[in-house]
């Protein structure tokens, strides 16, 4: 008996596949011959043993069919060791698979935990804005809030308003001068410069009152 050295745990097997070119090879051969050549095939695919032969003719047959068996076996050895192999690596994938969601589980459960509650802030009310007073064109280069020319025209009259508006307008379109406030320009220096130049003298002088009782600025024109 002559050992193949294949592993003896891959050879324990209840099939094999029996090529036709096998039966090809022996059909020639006379009847006792080639039943010599099939029990050596199953001998030596089931039990891993080779036969004494009788027959010269079946032992060179059965050689050549050996060297078949002994490449079939080991293809079939070589993919049941990667199955084997691939099947542990599955498990233990999905193992590893299963042990990392719990952590994760176990994290965000932790996490969630120690979070804490958020705090309500409170809602501060918003500053309500004083919103300038809309100004009006009273000329071309003159702006005032209704209540400023309502101011000038309840001290001085709507005549001696319209010449100090006049004057101020005047000014700032041949001297180029700008005012953050034109109604404070005319209370700095168009009222005193109207006084002058209407002959009341200045507006200190107690007689503010008595503008409401000038002529009207018609009279005045030329002094313009």
């Amino acid at each position: 008996m002559y050992g193949t050295g294949i592993n003896q745990e891959s050879m324990v097997k209840d099939k094999m596949i029996f090529h036709k070119k096998w039966r090809d090879a022996i059909k020639d051969l006379p009847a006792e011959v080639r039943l010599e050549v099939y029990d050596a095939i199953g001998q030596y695919a089931f039990d891993d043993k080779v036969q004494e032969f009788v027959s010269p003719m079946a032992k060179m047959a059965f050689v050549f069919i050996k060297v078949d068996i002994d490449t079939t076996t080991k293809r079939q050895d070589e993919i049941s060791i990667k199955r084997r192999l691939a099947g542990k690596k599955g498990g233990k994938a999905k193992i590893n698979a299963k042990a990392k969601n719990k952590n994760k589980v176990i994290s965000i459960t932790e996490t969630t935990q120690s979070l804490p509650e958020p705090q309500k802030q409170e809602v501060q009310p918003k500053a309500v804005r004083n919103e300038k007073p809309i100004k009006k064109q009273y000329a071309e280069y003159v702006l005032l809030t209704e209540e400023e020319y309502q101011n000038l025209v309840n001290q001085h009259g709507e005549d001696a308003s319209q010449w100090m508006i006049t004057k101020l307008d005047n000014y700032k379109a041949s001297s180029g001068k700008k005012y953050k406030s034109d109604y404070r320009a005319i209370l700095n220096w168009v009222i005193e410069d109207y006084y002058k130049t209407k002959g009341y003298g200045s507006k200190n002088t107690g007689r503010a009152t008595e503008i409401a009782q000038c002529p009207s600025e018609s009279t005045y024109s030329s002094t313009l």
